[in-house]
């Protein structure tokens, strides 16, 4: 018999057509590995799209010594480690194999756990010298386990050199492993359990406080270099979501992914019991490293836990929210590793100490690290399986699994005006149907997503190319997509997709073929030609847009002439359809100008050419286009203007322009730039179109404050704010929101007055015609956003407030641009949700700072005030400063720019 088995071992190993069903694979960079019944095979992507698995550079043998379709052949974990290297395991061993150049290979086995308890799951993560794994047995216990990574292949397994058991039967249940990663000279595993809260169990005199288990989630660290029997460097600290986030009863971690850009940054996800919806929350690694060091820190300089100081005030001390684990296994408060470390002792330098008595180690804060929501999700009757998150794009790939069976990945992005809370509002940008239920794997350097289907691997790159194989499917410009694809038309039945400013060479298109806004009259993928009856509804279409303006328009100055102030802090649903505006000059194929000629054709506001004169040398230059001066005659009376022009509208932002002009229409109040009118050629489009405004001698704010020929007072720098405010009191309670306030943004007229202007970003609160959402090419400087603008691209009369404090501190330093040091987005809002805001100036008073700046920067925009209140405080302020006789209110000021 065992002569047989072994005869069907070779049989079965030495046949190539052998397949079997797909049990893991993964991808790192060009290389691609597929776990199947009986072998491993090592592919490299064919032109980055299409594997061909005919041909495979490796073919690697599971469980060499064991027999075909058993146990030992079922893998639960599988990962490139590099390119020319691997690691799998099954429920009781792990395997390292390095891939030769000449198509050969090695694979070492490590004797992770015993028979009698086998792995459930199980993470590896390997280094220079170790290899450090983390595994969970059947009944929900976990371990880790460190190996000296073998040099050369030996036939028999290699054992452990460390061994680190939780010993947390009576206080931990349900271990579920979500992730590992390496980082520095650490390895991180991510896992969620059912813990009882330790240190009050600890401090507790009720029995029934250590018999209370509770969902959490928590990152275990081990150092690289830990050559302690029992791992005595492992930290464990607790994760978790804001806790206005945590007090809706989310149960449980169950996914999770680890993205390596912007420092890395861990995305979990979490699900409740009660509702199908899914939350998915961020970590930055530098908070984990951060509170995991502070925990070997504080307990360091704790040489003997007091409880009942704890008990009085657990809340006061940090070492009370933190256990550790002495020899014997007995938990206990955090104490000092040993007698003869100080608190300097590296954590990952403790061999030299393992020898002492007394040991207190295996560090476990459960104070948590606070992560922050980013995405709210409802697979409606679903399963989710797996995702990935793509940083570039900010959107999420997630693999589902209907109550029919069916299976699909989509892209998934969080609302256009960055609601959050409300899984109704993210959408899919994108998706693909009958795929398997493999896990999704993102591979960065490639830049592409790898699913499995039909029991074969493909290759989804994550480019507008790739992703949209026709106009019809490109999300339009208010979905607010960060890939900005457009559509290029090379012929009548031929085109593709790119980025909008893309400047790849193999991505050129003519100017005359590149569709941004809408897709070709002549594509039979999304618009037919016009019959009549579509003539007809088009005509009806743009009678009901224009009643729907005019009605809008007179209800917002309705509203600015009945009340001084505007309700603008009832929250308002955005309605789900696109725009009126977008519908009728896309859809019916008219131009811009259009939109102008229905607009302001019979108002007040038109201009005509030929009573406007303009210079030939333009004076500025905006995001349309330049800015010249100019000289508008009307009624006998010639002034003089500012002429903002559109030099090309296919290219330049003609919906900003557009919003620009209506918002500005609307407006009237002398800290409003005056808005004198707008000048086109309805029967001539191709004449430029010219935004005309009341010109401003003294130019911008910021520029004014700068030139250090320019001589102020503190009090005027503070009358600059004061003005500011009331532009801004006035713009909300005509129910506009800015979007770009800023001291560039602000003009200075012949007595350096201040006018608000630049509305190309602005929109009505309560706005249903939006022409179109923000443009890439016309995004906000990161260094001006608020915290919700930053991670949701969410605006709101709040986010002008905070962008209020920021301008503030522009005039008080004289210029000076915020965060000029910070690089990208997500360093900036990691910095803002650590608390971190621009610094208080020495040559400042305080109370300008704490009174007036910081609480326009508040974290919760519900904590932020009115511009009502801060003209209230503002006033409070100045005056409190007049009164105070060390402090010259109207005296020369100066600050050095650094």
């Amino acid at each position: 018999m065992l002569t047989f088995l072994i005869f069907i071992t070779i049989f079965i190993r030495s046949v190539p057509a052998y397949e079997g069903k797909i049990q893991r694979f993964d991808a790192l960079d060009d290389v691609v590995a597929i776990a199947r019944a009986v072998y491993i095979h090592i592919y490299r992507p064919y032109n980055g799209t299409d594997i061909d698995l005919s041909v495979p550079l490796y073919k690697i043998p599971i469980a060499p010594r064991s027999f075909p379709w058993t146990f030992a052949n079922i893998l639960i974990h599988l990962k490139l480690v590099t390119t020319s290297q691997l690691s799998y395991c099954n429920s009781t061993d792990c395997w390292l194999c390095s891939l030769k150049d000449n198509g050969s290979h090695l694979c070492q086995e490590y004797h992770v756990s015993n028979s009698w308890r086998k792995m459930s799951s199980v993470e590896c993560v390997v280094g220079d010298v170790y290899m450090t794994v983390r595994f969970i047995d059947a009944m929900g216990n976990g371990c880790v386990t460190k190996f000296e990574i073998a040099v050369n292949e030996t036939q028999s397994p290699i054992y452990p050199k460390s061994k680190a058991d939780d010993m947390e039967e009576t206080y931990t249940r349900n271990n579920t492993l979500l992730k590992s990663f390496h980082s520095g000279r650490f390895s991180y595993f991510v896992e969620s359990a059912d813990r009882v809260d330790v240190p009050a169990c600890l401090l507790s005199k009720k029995p029934t406080v250590c018999t209370k288990y509770k969902k959490i989630v928590r990152a275990i660290r081990v150092c690289d270099d830990d050559e302690t029997e029992h791992l005595e460097s492992k930290t464990t600290v607790t994760l978790r979501c804001s806790s206005t986030f945590w007090e809706r009863k989310w149960d449980a971690a169950f996914i999770a992914s680890y993205n390596k850009e912007y420092g890395g940054f861990l995305t979990i996800g979490f699900a409740s019991s009660s509702t199908s919806t899914v939350w998915f929350c961020q970590f930055f690694l530098k908070d984990i490293e951060k509170r995991s060091q502070q925990t070997w820190d504080i307990c360091q300089n704790v040489t003997y836990s007091s409880v009942q100081k704890c008990r009085a005030q657990d809340a006061a001390y940090r070492e009370c929210r933190i256990t550790s684990t002495n020899s014997t296994g007995q938990l206990s408060l955090c104490r000092k590793y040993s007698k003869k470390t100080s608190s300097k002792t590296d954590i990952c330098s403790l061999r030299q100490y393992s020898s002492d008595r007394g040991r207190h180690y295996w560090l476990e804060d459960f104070g948590p690290v606070v992560g922050y929501p980013d995405i709210s999700l409802d697979p409606y009757q679903a399963q989710l399986l797996s995702f990935v998150y793509h940083p570039s794009s900010d959107s999420y790939f997630v693999l589902k699994k209907t109550s029919d069976g069916s299976t699909r990945i989509d892209r998934m992005m969080g609302d256009q005006n960055g609601e959050f809370g409300d899984a109704s509002n993210t959408r899919s940008l994108w998706n693909t149907s009958g795929v398997d239920t493999l896990p999704l794997v993102y591979d960065s350097l490639s830049n592409a997503i790898f699913y499995s289907r039909n029991n074969s691997v493909e290759i989804q790159p994550v480019t507008c190319r790739n992703l949209y194989k026709s106009c019809d499917q490109i999300p339009p410009k208010n979905e607010r997509d960060p890939l900005n694809c457009a559509w290029c038309q090379v012929t009548e039945n031929e085109g593709f997709s790119r980025p909008q400013d893309s400047h790849d060479p193999a991505l050129s298109c003519p100017e005359s073929k590149l569709f941004i806004k809408a897709c070709p009259q002549s594509s039979t993928l999304i618009f037919n030609p016009l019959s009549k009856i579509a003539i007809g509804l088009g005509v009806t279409v743009a009678v009901l847009v224009l009643v729907a303006v005019v009605y809008f328009v007179c209800k917002a100055r309705m509203k600015g002439k009945e009340s001084p102030i505007l309700n603008i802090e009832e929250p308002r649903s955005p309605l789900p359809q696109p725009s009126p505006f977008r519908q009728f000059y896309e859809a019916y194929g008219t131009t811009c100008s259009d939109a102008y000629r229905f607009l302001f054709e019979r108002s007040d506001k038109r201009i005509s050419y030929e009573d406007l004169t303009m210079d030939s040398v333009p004076i500025g230059e905006g995001c349309y286009g330049q800015v010249y001066r100019g000289e508008y005659r009307k009624d006998g009376t010639t002034i003089t203007v500012a002429c903002k022009m559109v030099t090309n509208p296919e290219e330049s932002s003609t919906a900003d322009f557009l919003r620009e002009a209506r918002a500005m229409w609307v407006l009237d109040h002398p800290r409003v730039l005056e808005f004198v009118g707008i000048c086109f050629d309805s029967e001539q489009p191709n004449r430029p179109t010219i935004l005309v405004t009341k010109y401003m001698s003294h130019g911008d704010l910021r520029g004014y404050l700068r030139n250090i020929n320019n001589v102020m007072s503190f009090g005027q720098m503070l009358n600059f704010g004061l003005e500011v405010a009331e532009g801004m009191d006035y713009i909300h309670s005509m129910g506009i929101i800015h979007r770009d306030l800023a001291a560039r943004n602000c003009m200075l007229d012949d007595d350096l007055h201040v006018c608000i202007a630049d509305f190309g970003l602005s929109r009505f609160i309560a706005d249903s015609d939006e022409v179109y959402q923000m443009q890439t090419s016309r995004m906000l400087p990161v260094t001006l956003m608020s915290i919700e603008a930053l991670a949701h691209g969410h605006f709101s009369t709040k986010s002008d407030v905070w962008a209020f404090g920021n301008l503030l501190w522009e005039v008080m330093t004289r210029g000076c641009r915020p965060w000029e040091e910070v690089s990208c987005r997500m360093d900036l809002l990691r910095c803002l949700r650590q608390g971190e805001r621009l610094p208080l100036q020495q040559e400042w008073p305080p109370s300008i700072y704490y009174r007036i700046m910081m609480p326009c920067w508040s974290e919760s925009p519900d904590d932020r005030p009115t511009f009502r209140d801060i003209l209230a405080e503002l006033n409070l302020v100045i005056e409190d400063l007049g009164a105070q006789r060390r402090f010259k209110i109207d005296t020369g000021y100066e600050v050095v720019r650094t």
